[in-house]
């Protein structure tokens, strides 16, 4: 469910948490979702969205390049996996979604049908909020 505020907040959180190199773990927390890129050229949204990047074999592979990117991109699945439709954690093995709340939220087909969605509840805003400004008093040490 999670946007990029949230996820930049979730990678704030993670650098302030480890002190690690700051950018590279916020960096990691936005990686996952570069597999929407795809469908600005036509690929269909649902074929690979939330398939290989939000599994759990995602952050073990770039901890071969990077702690600190695969601590980002963990907390981006660790975000994801608090909200419907969750992440596929064994994907490409399983295709079964893991998820805590599913809080009325559906499938999307697009990304604009998720923004659009998502503006319209104010509770994921709210969400959304929390955990950046979370994410920023942590990464400041100020709580």
């Amino acid at each position: 469910m999670l946007a990029i505020p949230g996820h930049l907040g979730g990678g704030l959180i993670a650098a302030g948490l480890t002190g690690l190199n700051s950018w590279i773990i916020i960096l990691g927390a936005i990686i996952p979702d570069l597999d929407a890129v795809p469908y600005l050229f036509g690929v269909p949204y649902r074929k690979t969205h939330r398939t290989i990047t939000h599994s759990i074999f995602m952050p073990l592979l770039i901890a071969l390049i990077s702690l600190p990117l695969a601590i980002g991109v963990l907390s981006h699945l660790i975000l994801d996996f608090l909200f419907y439709p969750g992440i596929k954690l064994f994907y490409p093995f399983s295709q079964r979604e893991f998820y805590v709340y599913k809080g009325g939220l559906e499938k999307h087909l697009t990304p604009e049908a998720f923004l659009k969605s998502v503006t319209k509840k104010s509770k994921y805003l709210v969400v959304e909020t929390v955990v950046l400004v979370l994410g920023l008093l942590v990464f400041n040490n100020i709580l």
